[in-house]
């Protein structure tokens, strides 16, 4: 069965709010764990640590510590929920 060719559904990759491994790597430098912990310490990044000893840290953070502003911070807009609108 032949299917007809036509417009396919537009499929948006969001990436994940964690940097992966393979990130870390490339921003610290070095592919030690710990060595890794150390660099985002260092460097007041704020990070979990993963079971694996691996720290875990958002993309949001890395990306401030650069000096991006990023736009949404609510804080910065003085954003205020609508406590109203949970009925």
């Amino acid at each position: 069965m032949i299917t007809p060719a036509g417009p396919q559904p537009l499929m948006v990759i969001t990436p994940s709010p964690w940097l992966s491994r393979q990130e870390l790597v490339d921003l610290v430098g070095d592919d030690k764990a710990a060595r890794v912990r150390h660099w985002l310490k260092k460097n007041q990044i704020p990070f979990l640590l993963a079971l694996n000893g691996w720290p875990q840290v958002s993309r949001a953070k890395v990306r401030e510590a650069l000096g991006e502003q990023l736009a949404g911070d609510s804080q910065e807009q003085g954003f205020q929920p609508n406590f109203g609108a949970l009925g």
